[in-house]
């Protein structure tokens, strides 16, 4: 309800004390990671969603939240990776394969910086 309702702190203070309770439950965690995620915490949400896929890896959508975490942080290649996990478990979600697509083409526009090596006078 908290999370519905925009109550961001509320349902983190829930989440967290859920976790404490059980610690082994990997939906928790992942739901930590949806409500980081909405209030543009990535690297929150990429912490919850690894520990939610330590615990279980097996969900196709935690793989797809921890992508879309790191798509947040810039770290496009390690998205692709996690959507590759997920596409595997999952091998029919359109979702899933266009954002990997998405970012696929994303990565061919990033240009790499250069730089021009400069003599430094001694």
């Amino acid at each position: 309800k908290f999370f519905n309702d925009k109550k961001f702190v509320q349902a983190e203070e829930i989440y967290l004390k859920l976790i404490t309770l059980n610690p082994k439950n990997a939906k928790i965690y992942n739901r930590l990671g949806v409500l980081y995620s909405e209030q543009g915490s990535y690297e929150d949400a990429k912490n919850a969603f690894k520990e939610a896929l330590r615990i279980d890896d097996k969900v196709g959508s935690r793989w797809y939240n921890l992508a879309l975490a790191q798509v947040g942080l810039k770290e496009y290649r390690s998205a692709i990776n996690s959507l590759v996990k997920a596409v595997k478990l999952e091998k029919k979600n359109k979702k899933y394969l266009e954002t990997l697509k998405d970012i696929r083409n994303r990565l061919k526009t990033i240009k790499p910086i250069t730089y021009k090596r400069r003599r430094v006078k001694s």
